[in-house]
């Protein structure tokens, strides 16, 4: 097989654009909801954004129309304007509060009713409405020699800036908006006069200052109710007199079941790196080293017994103490009772638990050689920490964690070093992980690299997203894994987004008349699926022709009457472009057929009417 590709600038271009229409959950659905909380934090303090109440931004509600205009008004720096204005408009639905922005956008063109007299402010606004909205504001045209289609703002969006990464263009929701609207304040106007912040600062929105501290976070937000002083660490309660200490053999039965091993994967899914964990409570909870999980795109943890569970996210972290506590993806574990550091003593029996060198749980012992080092503040002892053990269990003679293991100094004999349990739990109590302080936040790891499904549909599915993680020989700049085979002029071609978990079925043909994709968007147990083209001019790096449309998966074969919902470009060429668009997404399922017969494993298992095309059965 010929494995090179033709890495051209427009398929590269094609690629990074078509990947800009998909949702994006790489950002967890929480952590989506959370990064535009923060997003709308800002914009409310640049007073862009508004929620229900003080407290209530209503993130993971849809946005109507009325509440996508009154953002467009804002963003233009127009809302005083509108306010101050007389303005007048026919529409009759319209709310007292609404009425001086639908007036003022009425009156400049800005936007239309969905009929005579109605808005239809109530009604949703999706991502097409909201995007053409703000590229509106930054200038762009959709009317008479226009930039771009009000129902297709997407391209034009991708490429200034206004789709960061975590919009979902699918299900938009006022999280949405507050993730485009930021990210809007640094895209370029188009008489490329500077950015929207720079215009809307020279309106007098807000200062230059508040801009810039907006952009790099630094921006002093207020507090309805500020965080609290930790508490200090509470005096350590009198050891009982009748503890009676375990022998190895016990800890290593009690204790061992609750300490596993964590491998990290790289974005391509590839297998970096590994370390220790331990839980601290059933429902997940864990702790190990800060290093263990610092540049990891995706993590899971093994246990003893060999069951694997996908480590969701950090909650907290420290990168100088090298800590970190993250949530594991299950429930119903083994967990270690918690001691208190703050008593160990010089000479005490320790023990220690990990995984070195990739063995599963192995117990080593020794003394506590200082309680508390000069060395940032850890335990110093003489139970030998090897690579693989970082992250694991130190702990007493009574089976209790007093530390994690961290690390060696070298240079030096059994001179080994453990983070104090209390630095991590600041009570001692394992409900305490959310009182700790000083801390920096990790990014949540997404789970998408390695994520398996049930049912045909989702095991086809992942038996090819396999097949692309473990063979890539294509990846975009951020990643974004791929495999390809070229034959003559065309490159046939399957890649995989972690962000939005699905898989884009690619065919690129190359020509004197320049560059033809097509793409399919296929996603787990999806009934639907989003199918587009675009056109390259030879030389170009700019799109000439694109057209899309959602179609049900079932229906795609050869006498489909495939149609564009829509499109940008000559419009005489368009029914000639469907008709070779449909044969391009057929001859794009023959080529997966060819890898599900071949080279996925166990081969011959799929085809891609397991993928939902039903009614593809091959060329005639």
């Amino acid at each position: 097989m010929n494995h090179t590709i033709k890495k051209t600038f427009s398929a590269l271009l094609c690629l990074c654009l078509v990947l800009s229409l998909l949702p994006a959950p790489v950002l967890a659905a929480t952590n989506r909801i959370e990064l535009a909380e923060q997003r709308a934090e800002i914009l409310r303090e640049l007073g862009l954004f508004e929620g229900v109440s003080d407290t209530n931004f209503d993130l993971e509600r849809r946005p109507s129309r009325t509440e996508a205009l009154i953002m467009l008004v804002r963003a233009m720096g127009k809302k005083q304007e509108a306010l101050s204005g007389n303005w007048t408009h026919p529409f009759t639905d319209v709310p007292g509060y609404a009425d001086p922005y639908v007036g003022y956008a009425y009156t400049l063109g800005l936007t239309e009713g969905i009929s005579d007299t109605l808005f239809g402010g109530s009604e949703t606004a999706g991502a097409a409405v909201y995007l053409t909205f703000m590229l509106r504001a930054l200038g762009y045209s959709d009317g008479e020699g226009a930039d771009f289609a009000w129902d297709d703002p997407y391209l034009l969006a991708g490429r200034v800036g206004l789709l960061p990464a975590g919009v979902n263009t699918v299900e938009f929701l006022r999280a949405d908006v507050a993730l485009v609207t930021f990210a809007a304040l640094s895209s370029p106007l188009k008489d490329g006069s500077g950015t929207l912040g720079e215009k809307l600062t020279e309106a007098g929105q807000f200062t230059s200052a508040q801009l810039e501290q907006a952009l790099n976070g630094t921006l002093e937000l207020p507090s309805a109710s500020p965080s609290p002083a930790p508490e200090p660490t509470p005096a350590p309660a009198p050891e009982p007199e009748n503890r009676i200490a375990h022998t190895a053999e016990q800890i290593y039965a009690e204790c061992s079941p609750a300490v596993f091993q964590i491998i990290v994967y790289t974005q391509r899914g590839d297998a970096y790196g590994q370390g220790s964990g331990f839980f601290i409570d059933a429902g997940g909870t864990a702790v190990t080293n800060y290093h263990v999980l610092e540049e990891a795109y995706t993590a899971q943890a093994i246990l003893s017994d060999g069951r694997s569970f996908d480590i969701n996210g950090v909650l907290y972290a420290d990168a100088e103490m090298d800590y970190a506590v993250f949530k594991v993806n299950g429930s119903g574990f083994a967990t270690l009772p918690v001691g208190n550091s703050s008593t160990v003593k010089g000479g005490e029996t320790i023990y220690t638990l990990g995984n070195p060198r990739g063995m599963t749980n192995t117990i080593s012992n020794g003394i506590v050689s200082n309680p508390v080092s000069d060395y940032q503040r850890m335990i110093s002892i003489t139970a030998p920490i090897s690579s693989g053990s970082s992250g694991g269990a130190l702990i007493n003679a009574y089976g209790e964690v007093i530390g994690v293991t961290t690390g060696t100094i070298t240079d030096s004999q059994n001179l080994n070093l453990a983070v104090p349990i209390n630095t991590v739990i600041r009570s001692g109590s394992p409900a305490a992980y959310e009182q700790l302080y000083g801390l920096t936040p990790l990014p949540e790891f997404s789970a998408a690299a390695r994520k398996t499904g049930s049912g045909e549909a989702s095991g086809a599915f992942d038996a090819l997203r396999r097949f692309v993680m473990e063979n890539t020989n294509f990846a975009l700049d951020d990643g974004t894994p791929g495999w390809f085979y070229t034959l003559e002029d065309i490159d046939y071609g399957v890649v995989y987004s972690p962000y939005s978990e699905a898989l884009i079925l690619t065919l690129i043909n190359h020509t004197r008349n320049g560059d033809f994709c097509s793409f399919l968007f296929v996603t787990p147990g999806s009934e639907e699926v989003f199918s587009s083209f675009s056109y390259y001019q030879p030389g170009s790096n700019t799109v000439s022709i694109r057209g899309s449309a959602t179609v049900a998966a079932r229906d795609l074969a050869p006498d489909m009457p495939y149609a564009f919902t829509q499109y940008e470009g000559v419009a005489q060429y368009r029914r000639t472009l469907e008709k070779e668009v449909l044969e391009m997404f057929l001859e794009s399922l023959n080529y997966v057929n060819y890898l599900f017969e071949n080279l996925t494993a166990p081969a011959g298992t799929y085809t891609v009417a397991d993928l939902g095309f039903t009614g593809f059965t091959g060329f005639a």
